[in-house]
């Protein structure tokens, strides 16, 4: 069984500080994250991505990064925001490429509550959210990057989240030919109601 970490959005110090801890703790893997304030230019200008890459290699620390997922939705009936959406994943598809990267874990989109009843606006954002992660997914092959897409948690108020139940998650895959993996989430599962 291998042991890792993953870095938390508070956390204060770079990804070098991160991944310098997680050798002195003998880690097997690190996730990293690419959302603010780790994926701002005040953070990334002081990155250098080589030495990610050689410092993990040199210790035998596998790595991932997790998508953006605060302020972005691959699932948006807004057509600016599903295009954002998937620049920024595309971002992270070639920043982890860069440090060196296995995985590349995703979330799916979301739909606020007010429109979930309505059944042609679910079934498009479903739709959209395909379409996003079929762009991902593209980039990310073309990098050797294998996408994991993540379970939700159910517990978020204001949104209908697009992949809380494994039927969610296998159709996706079905839909992404299954060449998808997965990340399971068990607090997110167990938040959900999920056993």
């Amino acid at each position: 069984m291998k042991i890792g970490a993953s870095i938390m959005l508070s956390y204060d110090g770079t990804y070098h500080d991160f991944l310098n801890y997680a050798v002195s703790m003998k880690f097997d893997w690190v996730e990293f994250k690419y959302d603010p304030p780790f994926m701002l230019d005040r953070h990334l200008s002081k990155v250098s991505r080589e030495q990610i890459r050689q410092i993990a290699k040199e210790n035998d620390i596998g790595l991932s990064l997790h998508a953006p997922y605060y302020e972005t939705n691959l699932g948006s009936l807004n057509s600016h925001i599903h295009r954002g959406s998937i620049e920024s994943c595309l971002e992270a598809v070639h920043f982890a490429a860069d440090i060196g990267c296995s995985y590349l874990t995703i979330h799916c989109g979301d739909l606020a509550d007010n429109l979930a009843s309505a059944p042609s606006a679910a079934e498009l954002a479903f739709h959209r959210t395909l379409q996003a992660l079929k762009v991902i997914q593209s980039q990310a092959r073309k990098h050797n990057l294998e996408l994991a897409i993540e379970n939700r948690n159910g517990s978020s108020k204001g949104k209908k989240k697009i992949g809380i139940l494994p039927q969610e998650l296998l159709k996706i895959s079905s839909e992404l030919e299954d060449e998808v993996g997965f990340t399971l989430d068990i607090g997110h599962a167990n938040v959900s109601g999920i056993s």
